[in-house]
Parts: structure tokens; C-alpha cells; sequence
């Protein structure tokens, strides 16, 4: 067992007091002829209380590992995320050969074209090829970007030097 589950299970389990406890309902006696009896009835009644804080954290921790190794595969929602990489890679690609103020929206677009594509891929989608070229032209905008910023510092710095 993973040790995030074992820590919620003990943390569950050793607080069960904080979510139900056994109380009496009833004490009944009869008197027989022969004897004198008791009888003690227990039920079992549910208090509806939160979980302590590091319940809450224990289980958490525990719904994080659950999901982290239990993903459950929505092949559309991969295919779409796929196709979203490769929309905005092309965009931001666009918008990074066009110097000035498109580089600044060029930048964000690089980032989200290549992390929809890095997300594509861990989903598993049939769309490989759709999340491999938007992550390359994510990669490729921030690049141009990049490349844009050093020969605008480059002139700049010349056009600068030439007065001196």
C-alpha cells in the first residue's frame, strides 16, 4: 500500500469515536418468576460531525495519489486538448513573426500551446501527431520571441552607440 493511504486509513480508523459511538437506547428489566433479567440494547447512532483538520489533509493526500495513479482516460477531452495545442501553437507562431506588440501575446500562447500539448500526450491521445507539432510551435514562437528581444536589444544598443 502506498504510504499516503496507509496514513489516511490509520487516520480514519483511529478517530472513529469522532463519528459514531455506541450509546444505550433502552435499559429494560423484567421480572420473571425464577429470576431477575436485564437486557441492554445497543444501537448504533451517526453523530454528523466534520473531519478534523488533518483528516481533511490525510484524505487529500489520499484522493491525489488515488487520482495521480488511477487516471481515468477521456479520450475526447485528450483529442480536444490535442487539437487546442496545435490551434494556439499556429497562433502564437503567427503572432511571434510579427515584431512588436504581438510578442506579447505570443508569449502566453507559446506556454499554453506547449502545456495543452505536454497534457495531451500524459492522456493519451490518438492525436499524437496534433500534440507534438503544437508543442513544437509553442516552442518554436517562444524562440522567434527570444530571437526578436536580442536583435531589438542589439539595435537598440547600436542605434544608441552611434551618437557617442
Amino acid at each position: 500500500m502506498r504510504p499516503a493511504l496507509v496514513l489516511v486509513v490509520f487516520l480514519l480508523l483511529s478517530s472513529v469515536n469522532s463519528f459514531a459511538a455506541f450509546v444505550p437506547d433502552k435499559a429494560s428489566s423484567a421480572v420473571d418468576s425464577a429470576a431477575i433479567t436485564t437486557t441492554h440494547t445497543l444501537s448504533f447512532k451517526t453523530q454528523h460531525k466534520r473531519p478534523g483538520f488533518f483528516q481533511r489533509i490525510a484524505i487529500r493526500m489520499a484522493m491525489k495519489q488515488l487520482t495521480k495513479h488511477h487516471k481515468i482516460v477521456d479520450q475526447e477531452k485528450a483529442d480536444r486538448l490535442a487539437n487546442t495545442s496545435l490551434t494556439l501553437g499556429i497562433i502564437a507562431l503567427a503572432l511571434a513573426v510579427v515584431p512588436f506588440f504581438t510578442l506579447l501575446a505570443a508569449i502566453p500562447l507559446g506556454i499554453i500551446a506547449m502545456t495543452t500539448g505536454r497534457r495531451a500526450i500524459e492522456s493519451g491521445t490518438t492525436k499524437m501527431s496534433n500534440a507534438k507539432l503544437g508543442k513544437s510551435l509553442g516552442l518554436a514562437a517562444l524562440i522567434v520571441v527570444g530571437v526578436w528581444l536580442i536583435v531589438s536589444v542589439v539595435a537598440i544598443a547600436v542605434f544608441i552607440g552611434s551618437f557617442n
